[in-house]
């Protein structure tokens, strides 16, 4: 008896398990987390002068968040981290998965991210999903492309989520 309560137990907690990592179809995923980090996207460069129009020498930083399935970002560049929970993942999928852009989708020509969604699996990065709240754009992977686009609309649904996800940094 007890040990068929103990194989009880055992499946379902791995089948909790699976619900979570099955809830975004083509992705398989063990941990999802969310970075919030400051905009690497360079102000615009200055007028060009006669005698330097080439010769900068300025230094030019990857604007790349994900670049080669590697996170770019240094430890110093990170605001927040949040590895999410079950609950969260659930919410977050939702978020994901619903068309908040149906009616009207606004977006702006800028683009400077500050938030990324990272999907793990073994500690390696399965899929990816980067936005910019203040213009409604968006960067991820193919595998994220059967799902609605980001806009302005669901950047106010993405600050919501982001702040009861405990995500402080969300714009300059």
């Amino acid at each position: 008896m007890k040990y068929i309560l103990i194989g009880f137990i055992t499946s379902f907690c791995i089948s909790c398990q699976k619900d979570v990592e099955n809830q975004l179809q083509g992705i398989s995923y063990d941990k999802v987390v969310v970075y919030s980090f400051e905009s690497r996207t360079p102000p615009p460069p200055p007028p060009i002068q006669d005698d330097d129009s080439l010769n900068s020498s300025s230094e030019i930083k990857n604007i790349d968040i994900v670049l080669n399935g590697k996170i770019t970002l240094s430890e110093d560049e990170i605001k927040d981290k949040i590895i999410l929970n079950n609950s969260q993942i659930e919410d977050l999928v939702n978020f994901i998965k619903e068309d908040y852009c149906k009616i009207k989708a606004t977006v702006a020509a800028c683009y400077a991210p500050r938030h990324l969604i990272a999907f793990f699996k073994k500690n390696k990065l399965s899929a990816y999903y980067e936005f910019c709240i203040e213009c409604g754009n968006d960067k991820r992977s193919k595998k994220l492309y059967k799902y609605p686009e980001f806009c302005l609309e669901k950047g106010e649904k993405a600050k919501e989520l982001l702040k009861q996800f405990g995500v402080k940094y969300l714009g300059d």
